[in-house]
């Protein structure tokens, strides 16, 4: 509805391909929302491995000025939305505000970086 351009259904999937991190993202996010629609809210097994892969992934790359770190992190901040009471994502909104205020990410910005800037407003929305 918000993604016109089909960043989140073309662009990252295809930039997932050769970036481990936003693959394994991706794969963590995807897990978990058949986790729950399966009715296994106790059993996150799966999606929890995947997120934490991702996690091992990303956590040499953040200092890249790479919009694929910036996306990874918008993904797993909306898996952590899925997951965790609002109390604790609301940390993982601020860490995404920090990256985009250290790499100058805003509604203004192009391509990519736009679609995963707006996506990360509409969760601090909610």
């Amino acid at each position: 509805m918000f993604d016109q351009e089909r960043y989140f259904g073309i662009v990252i999937p295809a930039l997932a391909r050769d970036f481990s991190a936003l693959y394994y993202a991706m794969l963590a996010i995807s897990a978990r929302q058949i986790e729950r629609k399966q009715g296994s809210q106790q059993d996150s097994f799966h999606s929890l491995q995947l997120y934490q892969e991702s996690i091992r992934l990303l956590r040499p790359l953040l200092e890249l000025r790479d919009q694929k770190v910036v996306a990874a992190c918008v993904i797993l901040c909306c898996l952590e939305m899925m997951s965790a009471r609002a109390q604790d994502w609301r940390r993982h909104l601020e860490g995404c505000a920090a990256l985009f205020d250290a790499f100058g990410i805003h509604g203004f910005s192009n391509g990519l970086l736009r679609a995963v800037f707006w996506c990360y407003a509409r969760m601090g929305e909610s």
